[in-house]
């Protein structure tokens, strides 16, 4: 002791040797030199905590994508945390704006005005950017930056309607036309397409789409040629001759425009994207 105070000095091998999460009570004895001893002080305790809170998981509520539909409400994100405590603060960035909310429980949900939403570029990318307030031993937590999405509203559209047939071929009764409907991006299909062909007497027929599959661009259809037919030419009808089975939506949830390029003239080849298309196939 010098002047009634000294100094207790702890190594670091006994500090790191304390159990994690223990609550230890500081137990301080004194003697006088006449071994008179003090009522033992144990009026001071401390917690060992090493364990840093953590980001367990960040879900917004429209996941990988956001489309047109999503983005005209406000959007949330759930943020899951480990070992945090509550009144923490979480605060997302990544998107142009700061968005906080208070965990409780291991969990606080953020809400994304449709504003902020609206306000991002479409086609872009974004990294959803998700910190924590430091815990009251100080430990502080990892950012996490390991979610992101694509900000998509552009509504897929019918880039060709397309003969596989070669240009000038006739088909007999009972033979299969085959031709394809291109859009342009990859999509999601829920039910079979239908388009409805014409032929050059006016007759009218709805075909199914025989081969479609998610995340690809294109539905293929086949037309038997029935019994006692005869058309110099067939085509889809109009430009609305194209349907949904169900939907036909893109990867982010857009629903496609299915408007079909105008068909040419009868007996004139398609210079862009027809059934008698000259450059890919042709009039059957």
């Amino acid at each position: 002791f010098s002047s009634n105070t000294c100094t207790v000095t702890v190594a670091a091998a006994d500090l790191q040797a304390l159990t994690d999460g223990t609550t230890y009570t500081i137990t301080v004895n004194v003697d006088d030199v006449a071994e008179n001893s003090a009522t033992p002080d144990t009026g001071d305790t401390f917690v060992y905590d090493i364990t840093a809170p953590s980001i367990a998981n960040v879900v917004p509520s429209w996941g990988t994508y956001l489309n047109a539909v999503e983005d005209n409400s406000d959007g949330t994100i759930v943020v899951t945390t480990a070992d945090s405590a509550n009144g923490a603060t979480v605060t997302v960035t990544g998107m142009g704006v700061t968005d906080t909310c208070t965990v409780s429980s291991n969990a606080c949900t953020v809400t994304v005005a449709a504003a902020d939403l609206q306000a991002l570029t479409n086609g872009n990318t974004y990294t959803i950017t998700v910190a924590l307030t430091a815990d009251a031993a100080g430990n502080t937590a990892t950012s996490d930056t390991g979610d992101t999405f694509v900000y998509d509203i552009t509504a897929p559209t019918v880039t060709s309607v397309v003969s596989e047939e070669a240009n000038g071929d006739m088909l007999a009764e009972g033979a299969v036309a085959d031709f394809y409907v291109e859009f342009s991006e990859n999509i999601n299909f829920v039910g079979a397409p239908q388009i409805t062909l014409q032929s050059n007497d006016g007759a009218t027929t709805t075909v199914n789409a025989a081969t479609f599959a998610n995340d690809t661009d294109k539905a293929y259809f086949d037309w038997t040629v029935p019994d006692g037919a005869y058309s110099v030419y067939l085509d889809y009808e109009t430009t609305t001759s194209l349907s949904a089975g169900t939907t036909i939506k893109d990867l982010a949830g857009n629903a496609a425009t299915l408007t079909l390029p105008a068909p040419p003239a009868w007996g004139a080849q398609g210079t862009n994207a027809s059934l008698s298309q000259a450059a890919t196939g042709g009039s059957f």
